[in-house]
Formats: structure tokens, sequence, C-alpha cells
């Protein structure tokens, strides 16, 4: 349409009237086969508008300008992984996606993942960069050819039997030795391609090492994907530690690169080693947001897959980080933060599923849940019963619970209101918070988590009087985390009696939940044994 506003008026298919009946009744075939063309047309038109939808073409992608000063964003220690193995980069592709059949209509939903760049950050409206139309618009074609016994075999007869065996056997042989030589010749070819290569690039400077990205760029940019896979083919050839600061962006580059040519073995591999090996910066965390869309599609939009659930969230969480993901458009972030609250539910709140941080404990006489809970270092119990949907008082001998552990960190970002939390640096939820008022605004900085109360008191900062939990004018709901740290003393987290306060500026400068979101919060929270939660609160 000329115009994305405009809408379009919905006609019937196939020009079928629905006026008043006719004097004369029809007959029961005519009226089953009018009914038949009806929804024939009706099925045709839904298909081709689906087509339509699906074979878009995609926005050709902004590559963002490399400089010299190259700025990295923010990242805790606990994001970075610099212990990758040969086997975290091997990468085999064994599942396609689905395709639909002729009474299924699979619906693609495209994600917008910001363009590459470490020097300027990612606008809300910047243009798409990678969809999922396009990433999985086609599987890569296989290149192997392979001869089939009809390219081999002979026929035999009742009078040539043993002659057809010693013609099979020749035959077999015959195979076997050009198998050999072509492979032999492959790898020669490859061998000294390799080599020619390393006499042209092992010298290369940092400056030609960024020509050589802002030449792919231009390529990328004029749609000469070919070119820009072959410019950075030279640079990946090279050894990572001689592409110095500049590797993450010839990894990104190069897959993205690749998946313009729908060679997607080369562009996940390429992916792969910047988000293991470069998880910090910018292009390893927009690869892992392009693995992590092209996985989700595979293993949760078309072909559900729990077992790969957990690699997903992985990598959504590297990519929108523990830093607010400045550089990722907001519509993005808020996409990934949506997926990786549904992946959770499963992950950690399911009480059967094994997943990293989770350990299971069986029940034995004389156990408490109180018991249990400092067995395994937390403050308080209420995680367990929330995961596991137990009551606590009816715990059973033998009963199986799921734990999880790990230090919590919270996140609160005043720009679109939302507090997030993560257990060693794995993303588990988003909630929609409120922060304090114009004039008592929740001043930014870091925290920690040095108290924690069910059921508090509350004194009025204004009038300094008490209110009991559940008494007439007590405001802070059910649970207390009081946060210290900042410029700012007398803060925390906690419930409200005022659900319709989310998403504004309307405390006394503490951070608004909805009961049940703090609730579920708090049951994760630490404050003893040094391992006291940690609260970060940007604008």
């Amino acid at each position: 349409m000329s115009n994305k506003d405009e809408k379009k008026t919905l006609k019937m298919y196939p020009g079928v009237s629905l006026g008043s009946a006719p004097r004369k009744s029809m007959s029961k075939l005519k009226v089953f086969l009018l009914i038949i063309i009806v929804v024939a047309g009706a099925s045709a038109g839904g298909y081709w508008i689906n087509r339509e939808f699906i074979n878009s073409e995609p926005e050709i992608p902004e590559v963002v300008e490399i400089v010299e000063s190259d700025p990295q964003p923010a990242v805790t220690a606990s994001q970075k992984n610099d212990d990758t193995t040969a086997a975290d980069l091997d990468l085999t592709l064994t599942d396609e996606p689905a395709t639909a059949t002729d009474d299924t209509t699979v619906t693609v939903t495209t994600d917008t993942v910001a363009p590459a760049g470490d020097s300027s950050p990612v606008t809300a409206d910047a243009p798409d960069d990678l969809g999922l139309d396009q990433i999985l618009e086609d599987t890569p074609a296989q290149d192997t050819e392979t001869l089939t016994a009809t390219d081999t075999s002979i026929t035999a007869t009742p009078d040539n039997t043993e002659q057809t065996a010693v013609k099979s056997d020749d035959t077999n042989f015959i195979d076997d030795t050009i198998t050999a030589v072509t492979d032999t010749a492959d790898a020669v070819s490859e061998s000294v391609s390799e080599a020619v290569t390393s006499l042209t690039t092992s010298e290369m400077t940092p400056e030609q090492i960024l020509a050589a990205i802002k030449d792919a760029d231009s390529k990328i940019a004029g749609k000469d994907y070919k070119g820009a896979a072959a410019a950075l083919s030279s640079l990946t050839s090279l050894p990572a530690e001689n592409l110095g600061k500049y590797a993450p962006d010839v990894y990104y580059r190069a897959g993205l690169a690749n998946r313009y040519l729908k060679n997607e073995d080369k562009a996940q591999k390429n992916w792969l080693i910047a988000y293991k090996k470069y998880p910090e910066t910018v292009p390893g965390r927009l690869s892992a947001l392009a693995l992590a869309d092209t996985w989700y599609y595979w293993y949760v939009s078309a072909k559900p897959d729990i077992t790969q659930w957990e690699k997903i969230r992985d990598a959504y969480s590297t990519a929108i980080g523990m830093d607010g993901a400045r550089f990722l458009p907001k519509a993005t972030d808020a996409q990934i933060a949506e997926k990786l609250n549904y992946l959770n539910e499963k992950l950690v709140f399911d009480p059967k599923m094994p997943v990293s941080g989770a350990v299971f404990h069986t029940v034995e006489p004389g156990e408490y849940i109180s018991t249990i809970a400092r067995k395994y270092g937390l403050d308080t119990w209420t995680s367990i019963t929330e995961i596991n949907k137990v009551d606590p008082k009816n715990l059973k001998v033998g009963m199986k619970l799921k734990i999880m552990t790990g230090r919590l960190f919270v996140l609160v970002d005043k720009r679109d209101f939302t507090l997030s939390w993560y257990l060693d640096g794995k993303f588990i939820k988003r909630y929609r918070c409120a922060t304090g008022a114009v004039g008592s605004e929740t001043p930014v900085g870091h925290y920690e988590i040095f108290k924690m109360d069910v059921e508090p008191n509350w004194t009025d900062p204004k009038t300094g009087k008490v209110y009991k939990y559940g008494e007439k004018g007590h405001a802070i709901g059910s649970r207390w985390l009081a946060i210290r740290g900042g410029s700012k003393t007398g803060l925390g987290i906690h419930g409200t009696i005022d659900p319709d306060s989310m998403g504004k500026k309307a405390s006394n400068g503490c951070i608004r939940l909805l009961n049940k979101n703090v609730e579920e919060l708090y049951g994760f929270a630490s404050i003893a044994n040094n391992n006291e939660s940690e609260v970060l609160v940007i604008e």
C-alpha cells in the first residue's frame, strides 16, 4: 500500500452477493456448490495475502560506521565468557524450518534487529536489519553430489550372475578411488587457498582491517552481498587475535553477508564466534540476537523443542544485557523481554524442568521448608513454593522440589518504567513499575538490598504516622525490600495499593510493583553471606 495508514476494504471471494433470498428456493445441490465456491475463494484469497506478506522485500540494512574510539556498553563481569572451546563453535544444522502443509498456515513474526556498529547508538526508529522473513525464507542449498545406485549398478540376469558380482566389485573400487581422488584434490585446493590468503592478509595493519570492514559495509549497503562476503572472508581467515578490537565487527558482518546470501551454515558459525568470544561488545550481542531469533523460530514457533529453550534464553540474555541495552531500539528490547518472560515460565517456573542453576531436593523425614531453604543458602523459602506450587505446611516425604539458586540482580529503567531481574546474569523476568513523582524522583545509582519484610508496617514520611499492614492508609503493599548505597535513604522496592500507578511517576522515591510481582521477586532476593542482591537504577 502506498499509505501504510490507509485501510483496504475487504471484498468477498469470489464476488458472491449475499442479498435477499431468491423467490424460488435453491436446490440442496446448488446451495452446497455455492458454499464450496465461497470457502474455496476465501481460502485462495487468504493464501495469496499471506504469501505476499511472507515474501515481502526486507529493508536494506544500515551499517553504522566504525570509529577509532570503539566505545562499548557497560557490562557486568558475570556476562563475560572467555572460555569458549572448539566444541562450542561447532554448529551442525540438523533442523530445517517447518513448512506449511495444504491445511496449515505458518505465521512468521518479524523481529527488529539493530544494525552493527560500536560508535553510534541506534535510535528507536532505526530501520530493520535482520528480519525473520529473510532469515528463514529458504534453507541453505546442499552443494554435495553423490553417486546413486542407479548411476553405477549393472542389471543382473540368470546367465551372468557371477559376472555381475565382479562388475559390482569393480564399480565399488572405482567409486572409492574417485572419492579418494576428489577428497585429496579438495584438500589440496583448500590448503593452497589458505596459504594464499595467509600470505596476502597476515600482515594487515589495523588501518587496513578497518578499511576492509568499511569496504564490506558499502557493499552490503549496495546489496553486493557476494562481494561483501568475499572481502570479509579474507579477514575471518586470519586468527582472531590478529583482528584486534575489530574482531567482533568482522564476524558479525560476515554473518550478515552470508545470511543475505542464504548461506545459513556460514552465517551462524560467524555469529556464534562473535557471541561466544565477544559477548561484552555490541557486535557480539547483535550476533547473539540474530542467533536467538533464528533458534526461537525453529525451536519455539515452528517446531517446539523444549530441549533447546535454554540456549535460546541465554543468547537473548546476552543480547539484552544487564545495562538496559542502550544500542537497541525500545521496541526490539521489549520484544526480547516478552520472549524471555515466556521462555522462563517453562525453564524456571516449571517444577520438572532442569535448567542451569536448578537443583532437585527430595524431602526427607523431619524436614521443614525453612530448613530446606537454609540448606541451599536461600534467605526465604517462598521461591520454592512459588516454583513447585506446594503448600509449605503439607510437605510429604519423598516429594521432589525444584530449587533455583543464584545471585539476584535487579535493573530498574526509569525511561520506560520497567524492572528486570536476573539470576547469575541470566534474564528471568520483567515487570511494569512506578518510580518517584516529580520532586521526589528515584535517584539513579547502584544499591544493594539490606532488609526484607513480609506484610510490613509503613511510616508515612509526610506525617510520621505508622500504619500496620492491612490498616486503612497503609500504602506499600505486601512486601518490602529496603535498598541502600545511593544518595537518598529510606528507599525500597515494595508493593502497592494503587495498581493504576504502574508506568507512572507516582511514589515518594521508591520503586513500586504490583503485589504479585514483588512477592515473586522477594523469594529470590538475598541479604546474607556476602551475597547481597544488587539493584541498578538507570534513566
